[in-house]
């Protein structure tokens, strides 16, 4: 069983932990080793033992399994689960992926023709990544190729004529130190600074992908602005265009946590000029907005000293990882708490409001915490429209909570011309037709304040119609005012381009500063991480509020949700507290700050972690033991009701698996007269008195009675003896034989 049970470790261990240290590397940092090699191992050795041990210890193994997950669903409190799931999402996705790979290797490896396929996949997998520059870790390489290694060894060893030990699998644990050494040879020689270019492929490919780009543009364009067809997606030079076609190619995947909205708005760029036919941006500093956005936030929320910032806005995290192709920009929400990357080469910067990186070969991954406002509620409406004076000691002590009151960029100064310059940039002058002027002034009559105006143009606007085929733009429009009267009078149908775009034009008439962003916009699955392509971008407007700062609207018909919570009676919310307003590369992740929040949580959660711990481990402990005792009741059951002979042949197997434990096995075509001649040459004859027994019964037929029984059980009990005086080794194997 032992030399079963390596077999298929040296088969599988590589494959496990190939393809969690691939997944890992794209993830995280430092460690990725260890934490694919611990869950590697875990999962490897509970499914060998899983698949080997007899019945009995197949009982216990699962008992103790299936206990530790109960008690971890029924003892540990329902917030604890939660963090639980939160904070080790990428270790429950590892062991899935683990015991995925365990269960297609171990079924591929059970015959030839899956040994031969388990080798094609692995050489058509690396040979994918190499074609796709995929570069995966030299370790996850030295493992596929020693698993390779192995199909081409067992298959040799299957199909060579020879004489002597033919058995493929005794062969391949002989030679699997080899085949590590060979592993490991491959992960410390060094790699060559400038790889091999694939030059004339390169140029082959750029040349195709050049061609495909032109046409792609031609069709998105066609041969006037307004006319053309246009593919769903996110776009630097955003028009109008006659029909929208379905992209389903992925840009991103987002990763949920505990605490998401019911939609998220992922800002990628934003414009701040129409043409009348297309958006354009000249607002291009370098400042920095975002961080002035969230704090403009806490500081609005703060000049009420009585105010509760549970019912105004709430914290979630999210990890987003951006395809190869992805556009060059941080998608990220608006108001931005922490952002971080394990990747140290990612740089950042900020120019009117939209964050960049620099493009590299790969595709990037970050963290972030971010705000989410409650602008649904009648608090939150009350809170923009009250009439509030500013406070510069309020200012400084928001900025001093947050570590950034030395820094001139967040000075109370600072604020007061990042306020001005986002009016002077989004509150252009703005003109309307006289009709349209006119349907103003019947919507918003009685509209006493700019949310209440803002409710009454998102209103109009979401009662249109949408349509992905609204039909070319008539050539004689180029001004706002023709364009507003276009689709409010004429056409009445569109999306969401026309209609952020006739938001954002009458919020600017009304007085009110707006832009136009364009980006994704999700919907979020707690604890999940989400592929999102093409088909979700988007675009809407936001409006910006002086106090609270930058709000999104969702005008666009049928995109209306309810996106945020109308209470402040959770318990579960996330309060914003040693933070950091920076862009910076941080190895720290953002989900591990979640037990770091304020009044000591995280200190009082890690205690609740480790007596829970420890509970689980308690009761573990019992159930294995419940079980071992059991199991061995029920096989005593079953020995008593046996008749005798039955016991004969029963008590003579388990004497059998004893001399095993001593080192003595029968050998192939050996009589057990010749087995015992041999045995006697090392072990004392007196534990070997059972075996004439067994060979009177098996080959004269006698019927063994109480007499035979009980010398069998005799030497049982002289065997276990003789074996504990042989030390702990040989004491834990005769344990092992009873499971």
């Amino acid at each position: 069983m032992i030399k079963k049970m390596l077999y298929d470790t040296v088969y599988i261990l590589p494959v496990v932990m190939a393809m969690l240290t691939w997944y890992l590397t794209d993830r995280r940092d430092g460690n990725v080793y260890f934490q694919a090699g611990i869950i590697s191992f875990a999962v490897t050795a509970t499914g060998i033992l899983l698949l080997h041990l007899k019945a009995e210890g197949k009982i216990i193994l699962s008992g103790i399994l299936i206990s530790s997950v109960v008690a971890v669903f029924f003892i540990c409190p329902e917030e604890l689960r939660e963090r639980l799931l939160t904070e080790n999402i990428d270790v429950l996705i590892c062991i899935c992926i683990a015991a995925a790979a365990f269960s297609i290797t171990r079924l591929l490896i059970s015959f030839s023709a899956g040994r031969i396929i388990l080798g094609c996949m692995i050489i058509s997998l690396l040979a994918a990544a190499l074609i796709m520059k995929i570069s995966p870790d030299k370790l996850v390489v030295a493992l596929m190729l020693g698993s390779v290694f192995c199909v081409v060894a067992d298959e040799i060893q299957i199909r060579w004529k020879k004489t002597g030990d033919t058995g493929h699998k005794d062969h391949l644990v002989a030679i699997s130190p080899f085949i590590i050494l060979f592993a490991l040879g491959i992960v410390f020689v060094p790699n060559s600074d400038k790889p091999y270019d694939w030059g004339f492929v390169k140029r082959i490919v750029a040349s195709a992908a050049e061609q495909i780009d032109k046409i792609e543009k031609k069709l998105a364009k066609g041969s006037g602005k307004g006319y053309g067809d246009a593919f769903i997606g996110f776009s630097e030079e955003p028009g109008f265009g006659a029909e929208l076609k379905p992209n389903d190619h992925p840009v991103l995947e987002v990763g949920y946590g505990a605490n998401v909205p019911f939609a998220v708005y992922l800002y990628g760029k934003s414009f701040d000029s129409f043409t009348g036919r297309e958006w354009a941006k000249t607002y291009t500093e370098e400042n920095v907005d975002r961080e002035l956005d969230t704090l403009e936030l806490v500081y609005g929320v703060s000049l009420d000293p009585e105010a509760d910032p549970n019912e105004y806005f709430r914290t979630a995290d999210l990890r987003i990882k951006l395809q190869d192709d992805a556009p060059e920009y941080i998608f990220a929400p608006d108001k931005i708490v922490k952002l971080t990357s394990a990747d140290k080469n990612l740089s950042i910067s900020e120019t009117g409001s939209d964050l960049h990186y620099d493009r590299t070969d790969e595709g990037i991954s970050y963290s972030l915490r971010y705000c989410y406002i409650n602008n649904n509620s009648p608090s939150f409406v009350k809170l923009v429209t009250d009439e509030r004076s500013d406070d510069e000691a309020v200012w400084n002590s928001v900025a001093e909570q947050y570590g950034v009151s030395e820094n001139a960029a967040y000075r109370y100064e600072s604020y007061l011309e990042y306020r001005e310059r986002m009016e002077s940039v989004y509150l252009p002058e703005t003109k309307v037709s006289e009709r349209m002027e006119a349907l103003l002034a019947d919507l918003m009559e009685g509209a006493d304040n700019d949310m209440e105006k803002l409710r009454r143009i998102e209103g109009l606007l979401s009662s249109m119609e949408y349509s992905m085929s609204p039909g070319a733009m008539p050539p004689d429009i180029d001004t706002a005012e023709e364009f507003l009267d276009h689709l409010i009078f004429e056409k009445k149908t569109g999306y969401c381009v026309y209609y952020a775009t006739a938001f954002v034009l009458l919020a600017r008439y009304e007085g009110i500063p707006a832009r136009y962003v364009q980006g994704f916009m999700v919907i979020p699955e707690k604890y999940k991480t989400v592929e999102v392509t093409g088909n979700s971008a988007h675009a809407w407007p936001e409006c910006y509020i002086s106090g609270i700062g930058w709000v999104a609207f969702e005008p666009t018909p049928g995109y209306k949700v309810s996106r945020y919570w109308q209470s402040a009676d959770d318990t579960d919310i996330a309060e914003l507290d040693s933070v950091s307003f920076n862009y910076t590369v941080s190895e720290d992740s953002v989900s591990s700050d979640v037990a770091d929040e304020s009044d000591g949580g995280g200190k009082k959660d890690n205690r609740s972690l480790l007596f829970y711990a420890a509970v689980i481990a308690v009761i573990t402990v019992i159930v294995t033991l419940l079980l071992m005792i059991v199991i061995l009741l029920i096989r005593r059951l079953q020995y008593l009701l046996m008749n005798d002979e039955k016991k004969f042949v029963t008590m003579f197997g388990r004497n059998m698996n004893l001399l095993h434990i001593l080192g003595l096995d029968m050998e192939s075509g050996e009589t057990i007269e010749e087995f015992m001649h041999r045995a006697e040459k090392v072990t004392p004859t007196e534990l070997l008195g059972f075996i004439p027994g067994y060979e009177e019964y098996l080959y004269k037929g006698a019927v063994p009675g109480q007499e035979a029984v009980e010398c069998m059980h005799k030497a049982n009990i002289e065997l276990r003896a003789h074996i504990n005086t042989l030390g702990i080794k040989k004491r834990l194997r005769l344990f092992w034989t009873m499971f």
